[in-house]
């Protein structure tokens, strides 16, 4: 059948990620695993494909018309969306890398490392799952399996499109708890975490190589224990995670796991010094810290504050690893496992998203304060990033020359602004005092938001942060519009 013809087109090996501080080889299943699985019998194919898309790609997708529209979105040829991307802002050499919307954006492939080559074809394989998947649940059938390679090929097809299925439910879900768009939770999404997911356990279980292929992050956490979540999976060695942590008490294993699919998924390192898992590791109070830090945050945007909640929150996730142990050439690795990547993914960007919005920042700078406020500075602007860029703002605009911000500057005009900010409580109480009834707030983080180099010489590595999620958060609004 033609809606079948792409398939034979579908890349036939996974691209391996460089090798890491945990090797995931020997640990998950492997091409050659998923042969084994499926067997030499060409009878055994189409059942196996069928379980798959039965037992874990349906629940995902199947007769949920919101969901079926936002994939027709993400599924669209590259053409069929006309996009003026925002130009990302230069300020300087620390801005190595364009923020750019390309083809694996479209298709919510997580990796962008490449722009072309094999890459594109795996994101190709996210179309090729939707038809495939699409034609068997409306009664079509499967495509021809003339041979095992083919039958491989369809398989990972599939798993490309479990992926781009994993980061559309449990972004849409996220927007519906939080009240945000679709298109602002993949913009956060993919800033924080350039899409990453969870390979789901039941996928790997199947003997299904992993979700992720590319996505490559080895977590910094210390000198000696450094996981490795390229492959959606949890890894770290056990000999490395005693000596730092000296305990092998699975339930810290599987909370250590979790903090660190917030810090990969969405950037979350407030909440591991909340916790400080270097000063406890007793799971009661592991639970407890997070339940009043889930509570705080949730209270301030008007929702259920009861820390109980909070704690059954944090229990939701845990309870959603599995922890398990291997060798690898004698060396035992420790192996934490999503049974639902879903419900992780989904419940991680919703504590991201509510965290920003309790944050309360000025509205078209949420992001910018996300990224740099810290809850442990009492407000004080010595000790606070994200009002220290916002002092340096208003330093920077007093003196620009930038025709489209000169009322702002006329506003500005009678701050006795220091020749160099050397102490910033100080220079926020001048602007307060001193400010024109005529300052635009709003012109104001325009100022933010688009001034180059030419303008505003400081704090190039946030802005430039905050340029890239401009551009994606434009381009997913028009994406999932």
């Amino acid at each position: 059948m033609r809606m079948f013809s792409a398939v034979s087109n579908v890349l036939q090996a996974i691209i391996e990620t460089p090798s890491s501080p945990t090797s995931t080889h020997g640990v998950l299943p492997s091409d050659e695993e998923l042969k084994q699985a499926l067997t030499t019998a060409q009878a055994s194919w189409n059942p196996f494909i069928e379980a798959y898309l039965n037992e874990i790609l349906k629940p995902l997708f199947w007769n949920q018309a919101e969901i079926q529209a936002s994939l027709a979105k993400v599924v669209r040829n590259e053409g069929d969306l006309v996009f003026a991307q925002t130009p990302p802002i230069d300020v300087g050499e620390l801005y190595k890398r364009k923020a750019t919307v390309d083809f694996l954006a479209f298709k919510l492939f997580g990796d962008t490392t490449f722009k072309v080559g094999p890459q594109k074809k795996l994101a190709n394989n996210i179309s090729n799952g939707y038809t495939i998947a699409n034609a068997y649940f409306a009664g079509l059938g499967l495509p021809a399996l003339p041979d095992l390679d083919t039958a491989v090929s369809v398989v990972k097809t599939l798993r490309a499109y479990e992926g781009c299925l994993i980061r559309v439910v449990a972004a849409q879900n996220a927007a519906k708890v939080t009240g945000s768009t679709l298109g602002d939770v993949l913009a956060f999404y993919r800033t924080e975490g350039d899409l990453v997911v969870p390979s789901k356990k039941r996928t790997l279980d199947l003997g299904i190589p992993p979700i992720e292929t590319q996505f490559k992050y080895v977590l910094q956490s210390g000198a000696k224990y450094k996981p490795n979540i390229s492959k959606g999976v949890w890894l770290t060695e056990k000999s490395k995670f005693i000596k730092m942590y000296e305990t092998d008490d699975v339930d810290f294993i599987r909370t250590r796991a979790l903090l660190d699919w917030f810090l990969v998924t969405i950037g979350f390192d407030v909440l591991e010094k909340y916790l400080n898992t270097y000063r406890t590791k007793n799971l009661n109070m592991l639970k407890l810290g997070f339940g009043i830090f889930s509570a705080l945050t949730w209270k301030v945007v008007g929702f259920d504050p009861a820390v109980d909640k909070g704690e059954q929150r944090f229990d939701d996730l845990l309870n959603n690893l599995v922890m398990e142990e291997t060798v690898i050439n004698n060396n035992p690795i420790l192996k934490v496992i999503t049974l639902d990547p879903v419900k992780q993914m989904t419940m991680i960007l919703t504590e991201g998203l509510i965290y920003m919005k309790a944050l309360k920042c000025p509205t078209g700078l949420e992001y910018l304060g996300y990224h740099t406020k810290s809850v442990f500075s009492n407000n004080d602007p010595n000790k606070d990033q994200f009002e220290q860029i916002l002092i340096s703002a208003f330093f920077a605009a007093s003196k620009t020359t930038d025709p489209r911000f000169s009322p702002l500057k006329l506003s500005l005009a009678g701050i006795p602004f220091p020749p160099k900010i050397k102490d910033y409580a100080e220079v926020k109480k001048l602007i307060e005092i001193n400010a024109a009834p005529t300052f635009d707030p709003r012109l104001f983080v325009q100022f933010v938001n688009t001034s180059g180099k030419n303008h505003w010489v400081d704090w190039p590595e946030p802005r430039a942060n905050l340029s890239r999620y401009n551009i994606l958060r434009d381009y997913y609004r028009q994406l999932m519009a």
